[in-house]
């Protein structure tokens, strides 16, 4: 994100020479400054030739080449407020007063235009806007910083390390809290007094500015329980604190609770989440309990190059900057026997050694451990990142082994929130065996219907998924031989030697699957510049077992939308790990995220359940425009905060192409509901009936409002299209979701709407563009849509030619726009 610099503050002194716009009387001027996509007005004064304002506005000023348009409007009771004349001071005036000393002044004198020309008084003279433009001060110094006027979004991550109880053995329970936030409870069974009892629990509450952290000890040996103890923690420190990660101990009425506490807020989210993927089947054996290899690669995977295939420098611990945010391990076949323990409690705990031996001690917190059969994920976050994960942690599976109903098989999933991105995790253990290929695209299928996120499938729910597991896909063909023939073996064996990886992979059951949309559709990988980690004997290096053809049957893959990238920088397998007849995989990725949304902003439905993104059902998003911070200065009051930008969204045409057939006559009956995590409401169009291949007209279509302060809001926008068959019986159903982002198609390379690319001399332009997008079912891809877009700040509602128009963009399931050359659509 980008660093704020400095604060601009702007003050209106006053309009002269105002010209007649109402019939019985003179003009009821305001005016509007758009800054960085900011906007602020001042009051309306009503009935005058001459105004005077002595308005002050301020502006975070975080780059060069920002320019200011200043508009002139004449209120209206009954009607839409007039635009009366505009003038643009341009960007270089800007930077020269942003590198004149503090506090210095700049009068500006603004000549209004309309349509081209000056703007003339009712005297005859030109209509002028008086400023005083000023630095206000260094953010970096707190000193007028818009940390003192803007709320600041934050998030606290508490992990409850142990108890400790002064005498007597008895059941305890914490409630966890933040100001008036929804508490979270955890039960803890103290044998005696003194006693410190393991606890690991871990939660997230958000505010805005300041809170405090309470923890209340209730003893539960009676119905309601009794309060015996009560502790708490401020969560801010200083003037602005934006970030504190600490290991704590809390005292109260002879209790005492340990725990890790971090505050994390939105202003320091970093524009990328390096996430550890691993992947083992464990092969029903005891692990060993050196694991290093795996979670660090064979020569140190976290420092030293980050290209795809590099090789890093070894270390023996990596740097913190280069450390993941997440580790994400999944596994499976992993029961396996402990001599008068459980294999379970063994497991974890060597996963825990291992992460721990890796990594810097102490850093790493657990996040959920969610299984099905012998089918496990395991997510462990940095304290800061787990601050920003929040609550809405969600766990799915669905089991396909036997009958589809048996865990043999199966996946599990992990859905979490953080600050605004849905991140996916999924671990897989799909049909074995050379010939059962379409039975392995089945659980694909099947995984992806039966999880399902906030009332979506795994896959619309997510800005990015990371999928492992034993996917057991194979090299060469699905014949149901049970065993190689000795040629076959050899010849595979023979180009492993001599380390023709991407000849292998040509003929991967795997890659030809997401290539052809069976399996898997819009996921992709990084490069496995390493050998089939299967099927191998169990023993260092690898070597293979006669009876099945080598195979990359444990895979890691990732799969970003709505516009946002990801990418492997890393993959490997730990070829020095010997007790499974599979080796283990791990790959570093990167994941960009989008920006946090302001203070203000809506992040669940009224049922408190997260959707895509973000996204708002049922809610106003002007509604919460009121919510204030808990705390006021007299300083907030008298500053105004800029309210979010309104664009116009109107697709102005859509056509689908071989949608999925809901009916029994072999049609459907389709219409669609548009949403997005920016847009004020979720709008539906009219549905159209018995057709495949529907025609949606601008007059079927609703109009939507989206709003955004800044550029990265928009281009990390996207409007999700759910298409739905109208059933006159029974509810109806899903056929289809496809997302539109609003980056790759509005805005061509290097064309920021914030920084003053327009024509010189003209106000921002509503802009059109053609899109492409594939109709994904349940994983799988059903159908096309194409249409026309249009788009533009509804401050400037009057349409132009189009700087983009006639752009037709091809989206592909990764969110990239390609260029197609210019197309025509019909009517």
């Amino acid at each position: 994100m980008s660093v704020v610099s400095s604060v601009l503050e702007v003050n209106v002194k006053k309009v002269d020479h105002l010209p007649r716009t109402d019939r019985l009387g003179k003009c009821d001027p305001f005016v509007a400054l758009n800054f960085g996509g900011h906007v602020q007005q001042t009051s309306v004064k009503k009935n005058v030739f001459n105004a005077d304002f002595d308005e002050s506005f301020q502006f975070e000023a975080d780059r060069h080449g920002m320019w200011m348009m200043v508009e002139l409007y004449d209120w209206n009771r009954t009607s839409n407020n007039e635009k009366i004349g505009n003038y643009i001071i341009a960007a270089e005036h800007i930077d020269k007063i942003l590198s004149s000393p503090v506090n210095s002044e700049h009068p500006v004198v603004c000549f209004c235009e309309r349509d081209g020309k000056p703007l003339i008084g009712n005297d005859g003279s030109k209509t002028e806007i008086h400023l005083v433009l000023r630095v206000f001060g260094s953010a970096k110094s707190g000193r007028g910083s818009l940390s003192d006027q803007e709320p600041i979004r934050r998030r606290a991550g508490v992990m409850i390390n142990w108890l400790e109880v002064p005498a007597g053995s008895a059941t305890y329970q914490l409630s966890v809290s933040v100001g008036d936030s929804k508490e979270k409870f955890v039960k803890v069974t103290a044998p005696g007094p003194a006693y410190k009892i393991p606890c690991e629990f871990n939660c997230s509450f958000e505010f805005v500015d300041e809170g405090e952290l309470s923890i209340v000890v209730k003893k539960t040996s009676t119905l309601t329980g009794s309060k015996v103890a009560q502790m708490a923690a401020p969560l801010s420190q200083g003037d602005d604190p934006l970030a504190r990660a600490e290991e704590l101990v809390l005292q109260g009425d002879g209790f005492r609770v340990g725990l890790h506490l971090a505050v994390a807020a939105s202003s320091q989210v970093t524009q990328e989440l390096r996430v550890l993927a691993c992947s083992w089947n464990v092969g029903n054996a005891k692990p060993p309990r050196n694991l290093s290899s795996w979670f660090k690669g064979p020569r140190g995977a976290h420092s030293g190059s980050l290209s795809n295939g590099a090789s890093g420098h070894a270390a023996a611990q990596p740097s913190n900057d280069l450390l993941p945010d997440i580790i994400f391990v999944g596994v499976q076949e992993s029961s396996y026997e402990v001599p008068g323990g459980n294999w379970e409690s063994d497991f974890v705990g060597t996963l825990r050694e291992a992460i721990a031996s890796a990594f810097p001690a102490g850093i790493y917190c657990p996040i959920v451990h969610h299984p099905l059969g012998q089918i496990r994920a395991l997510v462990w976050a940095r304290m800061w990142i787990r601050a920003g994960l929040g609550n809405a942690i969600e766990t799915g599976q669905e089991a396909t082994g036997v009958g589809h109903v048996m865990a043999n098989k199966g996946g599990v999933a992990v859905g979490c929130e953080y600050w605004g991105n849905h991140i996916t995790f999924v671990n897989a253990h799909l049909a074995a065996h050379q010939g059962q290929l379409h039975r392995r695209n089945e659980d694909y299928l099947e995984i992806v219907k039966g999880i399902r996120f906030g009332g979506w499938d795994i896959l619309t729910y997510s800005d990015h998924i990371v999928w492992v597991g034993d996917l057991n896909y194979r090299l060469g063909p699905a014949d149901d031989a049970k065993s190689p023939t000795p040629e076959a073996f050899d010849d595979i064996v023979s180009k492993i030697e001599r380390r023709q990886f991407k000849g292998l992979l040509e003929t991967d059951q795997l890659r030809d699957a997401y290539k052809s949309g069976h399996a898997f559709f819009g996921f992709v990988e990084g490069e496995m510049d390493f050998k089939p980690t299967f099927k191998v004997e169990r023993k260092e290096g690898f070597n293979y077992v006669k009876s099945r053809l080598p195979a990359y049957c444990d895979r890691v893959l990732w799969q970003s939308t709505r516009g946002l990238k990801g990418k492997i920088t890393r993959m490997w397998a730990a070829e020095d790990v010997a007790s499974s007849d599979h080796k283990p995989v791990a790959a570093n990725l990167r994941l960009f995220m989008k920006s946090p949304r302001p203070w203000w902003w809506p992040r669940t439905s009224q049922s408190g359940s997260q959707t895509p993104g973000g996204i708002v059902q049922q809610r106003s998003l002007l509604s919460t425009l009121s919510i204030a911070p808990k705390k006021k200065t007299a300083k907030d009051a008298a500053l105004k905060r800029p309210l979010p930008v309104n664009w116009k969204i109107e697709f102005l045409q859509i056509e689908g192409f071989d949608l999925l057939a809901a009916d029994v006559s072999g049609t459907s009956d389709p219409y669609i509901i548009f949403s997005g995590t920016a847009l004020v409401s979720q709008q539906q169009g009219k549905h159209l009936e018995r057709t495949l291949n529907p025609v949606w007209d601008q007059s079927m279509l609703p109009s939507l409002s989206l709003a955004a302060n800044r550029s990265e809001d928009l281009r990390h926008e996207s409007i999700m299209l759910k298409i739905m068959d109208r059933d006159m019986v029974s509810a109806d159903d899903e056929i289809g979701v496809a997302v539109v982002p609003l980056s790759s198609l509005i805005f061509p390379p290097n064309f920021d709407p914030f920084e003053g690319k327009w024509p010189p001399g003209s106000s921002p332009a509503r802009v059109q563009a053609l899109f492409s997008v594939p109709v994904l079912h349940q994983g799988k891809q059903q159908g096309q849509l194409r249409g026309r877009i249009s788009m533009g700040p509804e401050l400037y509602p009057q349409p132009i030619e189009s700087l983009w128009q006639g752009r037709y963009l091809s989206i592909g399931p990764d969110g990239e726009g390609m260029a197609a050359g210019r197309k025509s659509m019909s009517n």
